[in-house]
């Protein structure tokens, strides 16, 4: 493997986390929008009760989401309407999601050092998780930002990662994921030839397919001036 020139980084449990109790703010924010519901269902529940899993093109979306809860709450879905509720549940998602404090200092870093970025995400919403860079100033860092939603198929499938790669200009060898999901991240960048690092989440356990594990991306930087050849180790 040659040199890294790209660096694919997860989004929720990397550079994001959720910041505050979903499901009450998304009862208030329903309420809000004139949808009386004596319960609110969260999409994915929604989704599970339908045999839907919730995530990528193809399957349901936010979109969905929307026609669902005014369907749910007796109202007729029309497009107008549902547009409507879509964008506020786009504005939910991304406002409930927040960087972690050096997240913005690692991509500074990882910019000055010339990598090309790109955010790889599985992600019911592509909308939500551009609009949730966008609002804490972090969507210029990015060569291109990369859902599931957008591309049809999510992690680990190898062809999520070659999409990104391909808006990047890099090829596998000289591209590294980093990602917290040992499944979806680090056993779908190995397969799809690139190197993987792995942020551990609490209680999460190290994956032997990693190149490097990392507590928090706060030390991305420093690991991949030391990333050399395969081989878990813990920095």
């Amino acid at each position: 493997m040659g040199p890294i020139r790209a660096v694919l980084l997860d989004m929720g449990g990397t550079l994001y986390y959720e910041a505050w109790d979903f499901e009450q703010t998304l009862a208030r924010l329903l309420a809000e929008a004139g949808l009386s519901l004596e319960e609110v269902p969260t999409p994915g529940e929604i989704y599970r009760s339908l045999g839907l899993r919730g995530h990528g093109a193809g399957e349901a979306s936010l979109e969905a989401a929307a026609a669902l809860y005014l369907a749910l709450a007796g109202e007729r879905p029309t497009p107008a309407r549902v547009e409507e509720i879509h964008g506020l549940l786009v504005e939910h998602v991304a406002s409930s999601l927040k960087p972690y404090k050096w997240t913005r200092r690692v991509l500074e870093e990882l910019a000055e050092e010339g990598y090309r970025l790109a955010v790889v995400s599985n992600a019911s919403t592509h909308r939500a998780v551009v609009r949730a860079l966008e609002r804490e100033g972090l969507l210029d860092f990015f060569d291109a930002v990369v859902t599931s939603r957008l591309v049809g198929v999510r992690k680990p499938d190898h062809r999520i990662f070659h999409f990104a790669l391909h808006l990047v200009g890099a090829r596998p060898g000289e591209a590294v994921h980093v990602g917290d999901s040992p499944y979806e991240d680090v056993f779908g960048a190995k397969n799809a030839g690139l190197r993987a690092v792995q942020v551990l989440r609490r209680n999460s356990v190290p994956s032997r397919l990693a190149d490097l594990v990392l507590r928090s991306v706060e030390r991305l930087p420093e690991a991949l001036r030391a990333l050399g050849g395969p081989g878990s180790r813990e920095v």
